[in-house]
């Protein structure tokens, strides 16, 4: 199959949706399909190279439906319209891979599919006018896959779009088999009880109920500590990032570390070091307002860390954590398991059971191919359901 996967962040910018896109695309590519990948030109990258058999292609573009875009959107849509695709997939919404090439879908003729990694925002009232204007071209454009997690499940019946299909994230095995490098010592964390979160500085990961978790938990328990390892990404208004200014959080992160916190930020780690701080840490916390299939928890049930979390996403169907309703529940919750060892050891011994029985990622690939020829062969008539990571 020749495929098209269109994303906002693809290596080398680290995040989850760019995991599981060079994921599935690099194993696609070995298995013989022609996969491109269209994403954003960060500074210093190629516009075009072969990484790992894939395609890729980078836009210097930024913006959404709502806020408007800029940058090389005319180009885009040129190189979307430019080869015969047996199907395109877009990744996230509103970000400009997707809502830049969805009114031109019927023009260009492929069938498609839209991968939401959550629908981050759907029921506060400044996107109610985009989430009806993205129904609305899913509804007009055939072969289109949604999500449905538990903070967006009103979305399909709200405008009559069908149940999905769920497809979980996965695990490459012999990345976890590896033994932990000290990061404890490196970092200068050593006996401290240590919460840690994989999570990149944008609102969304809602860092600030970090920061008063881990002051809750001091009350009890002086000696803990917490890390952040996340990346920031340029400010897009008025490409203001082109100055070298940073978006999202990480100005508030940087002073709430700096004046009296217990938390500190790790920008730019090598894999292998966060694959050695989820081995080593005694909890992964995850303060996120919206979440889809979280790679972060995954990795720490890989590791055999126990992890705890906001009701977001597919958590619930996760083992080898807990699921709270606030950063109060968390913080109790957090001293509650630090007073129980054994707890926390059959947590984790829990989370490894589910990643090896459901989440190698060749099973998980199967699965999309599966569905990528299912959706190449059907008929422009055909709908069918739908698809999340």
């Amino acid at each position: 199959m020749r495929i098209l996967h269109t994303a906002h962040v693809y290596p080398p910018r680290v995040d989850g949706v760019s995991e599981v896109v060079s994921q599935i695309s690099t194993r696609l590519a070995k298995r013989g399909h022609e996969v491109h990948v269209a994403s954003y030109l960060p500074a210093g990258a190629a516009r075009s190279e072969m990484l790992n058999g894939v395609h890729v292609y980078r836009f210097d573009i930024r913006g959404d439906a709502l806020r408007g875009m800029n940058g090389e959107v005319d180009d885009y849509l040129r190189f979307a319209a430019s080869l015969n695709w047996d199907v395109i997939v877009m990744h996230h919404a509103h970000t400009w891979n997707t809502d830049a090439l969805l009114p031109h879908l019927e023009r260009i003729g492929a069938p498609a599919i839209f991968v939401s990694h959550g629908l981050s925002g759907f029921g506060e009232p400044v996107w109610d006018r985009y989430y009806a204007m993205l129904a609305d071209h899913l509804r007009r454009v055939n072969h289109i896959g949604l999500s449905r997690m538990n903070e967006e499940s009103a979305f399909c019946p709200k405008y009559g779009l069908p149940e999905p299909w769920i497809i979980p994230n996965g695990i490459d095995p012999a990345t976890w088999c590896t033994p932990a490098i000290g990061v404890r010592e490196r970092w200068g964390i050593g006996r401290s009880r240590w919460l840690l979160s994989v999570s990149n500085h944008t609102p969304a990961k809602n860092h600030a109920a970090i920061f008063e978790v881990v002051r809750q938990v001091r009350r009890t328990h002086r000696d803990a500590v917490g890390t952040i390892i996340g990346s920031h990404h340029p400010v897009e208004k008025w490409n203001l990032g082109r100055f070298g200014l940073k978006g999202g959080c990480w100005y508030k992160c940087c002073l709430g570390s700096m004046f009296g916190s217990a938390i500190k930020l790790k920008v730019g780690t090598p894999k292998p070091e966060v694959v050695s701080a989820l081995k080593e840490a005694d909890m992964l916390i995850m303060t996120s307002k919206w979440e889809a299939y979280p790679l972060a928890m995954l990795e720490a049930m890989a590791a055999g860390t126990p992890w705890l979390s906001f009701d977001v996403g597919c958590t619930r169907e996760n083992a080898g954590g807990i699921v709270v309703k606030d950063s109060g529940e968390m913080a109790r919750t957090i001293v509650d398991l630090f007073n129980n060892p054994e707890r926390c050891r059959q947590l984790g011994e829990e989370g490894k059971a589910q990643i090896a029985a459901r989440h190698h990622w060749e099973t998980i690939v199967d699965r999309y191919e599966e569905y990528y020829r299912a959706v190449a062969r059907s008929t422009p008539m055909q709908r069918l359901q739908e698809v999340t990571v």
